[in-house]
């Protein structure tokens, strides 16, 4: 980037050459009446030179400009996987990045950069000009330079907090937008009083006040900059009529400096835009830089193996910060082979538990153990084919059916596909869709239903080679028959697999080998369905409810 910005320092400072090289030829036409002299060819080489220059600080800031966005996605799509993503989510909406602070950050080098180079760098160097031709007009395009930037610090200071709070709520009001997409069908069965009272509205009406403050505070300091630099242009020109008037000037230097003038004031009227714009973009940046700066998940190059699929948890704590601890003093043990369910409250953390026994990230105190081995002593690949992970919400990628089932195993045939279809209740809808196992799945899997996007993560899943499987209200938005067959396939896995799966089904709870119970983050019971029910209340009532509970978190 600092080659962009050499490149674009030298084309202003070309720039504001040909405009003082046009005061002689100017002077020599005034007085001689030809334009033909020594300087009218000095100026058309400058010209040209300034063309040359200009065309590369251009492609130099454009390539910067990709070359930044390219590097930024390069080491997000590297540092991102490895993050924890509830710290994430408090910095910024993953889905997010892409379409914002990337693109205004690739919009720096070229765009705002050398617009803001050439806005401070022309004028400069036009002011060094007058020095040498008149140095009291010089003198006072000094002060009004000096006055000039004392009075943009002072508008900028005025607006950059105000900006600030602006970018605030207008991230809280995007995260409500998202959550208020998701439950439409909730928002409309309660009807349209519920919206009056609703977050997203408060969010709006937030967004809505922060703009209006930074439009009303920001307008008078932009109108009097604005008004500064044509006051110090009215004020130049009345100064050069003044000075042929009394003789102290000849007509032609004055018409000369009134022309070399623009050079001063165009680039000065931008400033406050394009300071505006740069530090939204640098606001941006730092966006990213905070994520790239977030400690990742460590593993070794070489670990440790794992000896069997159980699953242990010593100790667990996780705390957001001091105040706010979501899981406390977990102790759990799941056997090899066994079919483990966690149930309990919305709310209580039993995605948190998944996430951590998964390490999708790591506890603030405690271990897991993964096939007897530490999971934080195990390399990334043993991690991904010691267990394959399904969570609520997880997407598909757009092409096919069968490509979508090969990302669990690239060397999977179609009996295999067939069986994991079957077993996800997934084989009779793939039979019914145009093209079948080709059929396209659309962008995040938008031209299947949400059942089908479940069951085409489940069947997945099941293709995938792992030993252990984690699953994350997996007969969550199927119909009841699809529930039936998704229990039955997960029955069918006792002692072949171990899984371990999130639940708000009683009916998958009933055919567990063992059961969690985890309320308010910490684990209450655990044992059998029969066990339970005789010295777990909560447990008691979820079990003979017959209800299918909405999915927590």
């Amino acid at each position: 980037m600092w080659q962009a910005t050499v490149w674009a320092a030298c084309a202003a400072v070309m720039d504001a050459v040909c405009g003082l090289l046009l005061v002689p030829v100017l002077m020599t036409w005034w007085r001689a009446g030809t334009f033909a002299s020594p300087w009218l060819f000095l100026l058309l080489a400058a010209t040209a030179l300034h063309a040359l220059v200009f065309f590369v600080a251009q492609r130099r800031g454009y390539l910067a400009g990709g070359g930044l966005m390219a590097g930024l996605l390069g080491q997000l799509l590297v540092h991102m996987p490895r993050l924890n993503p509830l710290g994430l989510r408090r910095i910024a909406l993953p889905q997010t990045l892409l379409r914002g602070p990337v693109l205004h950050s690739m919009a720096i080098p070229a765009h705002l950069i050398a617009p803001m180079v050439s806005a401070v760098v022309t004028p400069s160097c036009v002011i060094l000009g007058l020095w040498l031709i008149d140095t009291r007009m010089a003198s006072v395009l000094t002060v009004a330079g000096a006055a000039l930037a004392v009075l943009l610090r002072w508008a900028s200071s005025r607006s950059a907090r105000l900006e600030r709070e602006r970018s605030t709520a207008e991230e809280a009001m995007s995260r409500q937008l998202q959550s208020f997409a998701r439950h439409q069908i909730l928002i409309r069965a309660s009807g349209p009083d519920v919206l009056s009272r609703s977050p997203l509205e408060e969010a709006l009406h937030s967004l809505r006040n922060r703009s209006r403050e930074l439009l009303l505070r920001g307008l008078p300091s932009d109108v009097a900059f604005a008004f500064g630099v044509q006051a110090s242009f009215a004020f130049a020109i009345l100064l050069g009529g003044w000075s042929v008037v009394h003789s102290t000037h000849d007509g032609a230097l004055v018409v000369a400096a009134i022309l070399l003038l623009g050079r001063f004031i165009e680039p000065l009227a931008q400033l406050t835009h394009l300071d505006q714009a740069l530090r939204g973009a640098l606001q941006s940046l730092d966006v990213l830089l905070r994520i790239l700066g977030m400690p990742p998940l460590k593993s070794p190059a070489h670990g440790e193996r794992v000896r069997d699929s159980s699953i242990h948890a010593r100790e667990l704590d996780y705390r957001l910060d001091e105040e706010r601890v979501l899981l406390q003093d977990i102790n759990l043990h799941v056997p090899p082979g066994s079919l483990t369910v966690l149930v309990g409250p919305s709310g209580a953390g039993k995605s948190t538990l998944l996430m951590l026994l998964a390490r999708i990230f790591d506890p603030s105190d405690g271990c897991v153990l993964m096939g007897q081995a530490d999971a934080r002593g195990l390399d990334e690949v043993t991690l991904a084919r010691s267990r394959s992970v399904m969570f609520q919400g997880q997407g598909v990628l757009r092409g096919s059916i069968a490509w979508n089932l090969r990302l669990a195993d690239a060397r999977a045939d179609f009996a295999q596909m067939r069986d994991a279809a079957r077993a996800a209740a997934l084989w009779d809808d793939i039979e019914l869709l145009p093209g079948g196992w080709d059929a396209d799945v659309g962008p995040d899997g938008a031209l299947l239903s949400g059942g089908q996007r479940q069951r085409l993560c489940m069947a997945r899943c099941l293709m995938s080679p792992a030993a252990v499987l984690m699953l994350d209200e997996p007969t969550a938005n199927l119909d009841a028959l699809s529930q039936s067959r998704v229990v039955q396939t997960l029955i069918s896995l006792r002692g072949q697999r171990t899984v371990l799966a999130v639940t708000h089904l009683p009916a998958l709870a009933r055919a567990a080998d063992q059961i969690l119970v985890l309320i308010d983050g910490r684990l209450t019971d655990g044992g059998t369905h029969e066990q339970l029910l005789s010295r777990c209340s909560w447990y008691a009532a979820f079990a003979t409810s017959g209800a299918v509970h909405a999915p927590g978190t």
